[in-house]
């Protein structure tokens, strides 16, 4: 065993203690009254609190079984979660900065799209963010297309390079990227990288990374292991970015993989102009950094991107739920892993039922828990009318959600648990813009590879099974 799972191994066992000593002080606090007299009045009473201040269904759910279930034990799990739940607010608090407001496009969109205008001043409220005029837009169909650019760009970098993903791992596009950053801080450019704790697992330690280190390159490990962190690894920087002289920015669901290994269809976007500014302070926010920005360019031409990071707190719930609840024609989802709310179920059955065509691609290739999870969901949304597919080349990566040929959402987050409630992700609002249609044509190429998902005929206690695995696992994928 490495030194990277020992210290998960030696987290979880302090985790562990953590709980056992909470659910002993339960136990023998009960133990000077009546054992379960107390139990039910402390049961009560987290649990009316949980009510009050969890916005999330599941979690409620979830918890709430588990005190009912393993009374005391349970009991310690929950106010522990809670616990590492208050401090990791506290460490982020300082995080946050409002950027320079800026109005006029949100003004402009107003008068063309009311709605849609509502939905960019809500990711504003809630995330810093503003709606912007579009410079333009580049579309990456492939993850070979999106790498090879943000390593063309490295080539030319004068001044810095902010990198940010969730998994750096060995392959041809890995090691092209470390040439290419060992080059450029020979040029004197600034270099710094952040990558997750668990998804570059090793990265900081390595040959390549200890190399980089000793020429310069700042390298940040986004939340490490520590006594609070066992119970707590789903709250990951899922964010995949590039930022290269403040000039071009990248951004998307693309990961510097090893191809060879595991070939995957994805897709990223190539921003200019305004744009890349908010795409750096979503790179320094993890940092705790912020640079205030004046906004110029002016081209309604081109539409509006509105950029932004997304920190849990069920914003990208609320955004996805209201876009799906303005659709009038057509909405098409891709993703690798499908666990939604029950609000965004409703959302979507309330919409066929109003006339609107919902196709969804799921990926076939993948593991088998995967499958069974995506396909409960799949089961789902088919009774209420949509349209899903299974891509069949490889393993589908992309994460996107269009409406009405009008606006999209692009970028890391996935249809799922962790992405909605938990992780750091990053995604582009895109309104008007003429890479709506690129969005779709490339949605109908893997429509044409993908196999319709059919309904089968299954005895209640297998329908049952399947809801309770993927309700549990869902917050673990």
């Amino acid at each position: 065993m490495n030194k990277f799972y020992l210290k998960i191994v030696f987290s979880l066992l302090l985790d562990l203690i953590v709980i056992t000593l909470i659910s002993l002080l339960i136990y023998f606090i009960a133990g000077f009254f009546d054992r379960v007299f107390v139990y039910f009045i402390i049961l009560g009473f987290i649990a009316a609190l949980i009510l009050i201040f969890e916005k999330s269904a599941r979690f409620k759910l979830l918890i709430i079984t588990q005190m009912a279930v393993f009374p005391y034990f349970g009991f310690g799990v929950c106010l522990f979660l809670y616990l590492e739940k208050f401090i990791i607010k506290l460490k982020e608090r300082s995080v946050r900065s409002p950027l320079t407001n800026y109005k006029k496009a949100l003004k402009s969109l107003s008068k063309e799209k009311k709605d849609f205008a509502k939905v960019a001043e809500y990711i504003d409220y809630r995330t810093n963010f503003p709606l912007l005029y579009a410079n333009e837009l580049k579309y990456f169909s492939t993850s070979s297309g999106f790498l090879d650019e943000i390593i063309e760009e490295i080539k030319n970098a004068k001044n810095f390079v902010y990198l940010q993903f969730y998994i750096l791992d060995n392959g041809e596009h890995y090691f092209k990227l470390i040439s290419e950053i060992i080059n450029a801080t020979k040029r004197n450019v600034k270099v710094e990288l952040t990558v997750d704790y668990f998804g570059s697992k090793g990265f900081s330690t390595s040959r390549c990374g200890l190399t980089l280190k000793s020429l310069g390159v700042k390298i940040t490990e986004y939340r490490p292991l520590s006594l609070f962190m066992g119970l707590s690894f789903n709250k990951r920087c899922h964010q995949k970015l590039a930022v290269i002289d403040g000039k071009v920015a990248f951004l998307g669901g693309v990961n510097f993989n090893d191809e060879n290994k595991r070939p995957s269809k994805d897709c990223g976007l190539k921003l200019y102009g305004d744009a890349v500014k908010s795409v750096q302070n979503m790179f320094l926010r993890t940092k705790k950094e912020y640079i205030e920005f004046e906004f110029f360019d002016e081209n309604e031409k081109l539409g509006y991107v509105q950029p932004f990071s997304i920190n849990g707190k069920n914003t990208l719930e609320s955004v996805i739920q209201k876009l799906i609840s303005l659709a009038k024609s057509e909405i098409i989802i891709t993703t690798p892993y499908l666990s939604i709310s029950d609000d965004i179920l409703r959302a979507i059955e309330f919409a066929i039922y109003q006339g609107v065509s919902v196709k969804i691609i799921l990926p076939r290739k993948v593991s088998r828990i995967i499958l069974t999870l995506n396909s409960t969901y799949a089961e789902k949304l088919k009774r209420v009318g949509a349209e899903v597919y299974f891509y069949k080349p490889k393993f589908l990566h992309q994460k996107l959600i269009a409406i009405d040929g009008e606006v999209a959402l692009c970028g890391s987050q996935n249809f799922d648990i962790r992405s909605m409630n938990y992780q750091l992700e990053d995604s582009v609002f895109i309104v008007n813009n003429r890479v709506i249609n690129e969005l779709l044509f490339d949605f109908n190429m893997m429509l044409s590879e993908s196999f319709e998902f059919s309904l089968k005929k299954r005895n209640s206690f297998s329908i049952i099974f399947s809801n309770v695995l993927s309700r549990l696992f869902a917050y673990f994928i």
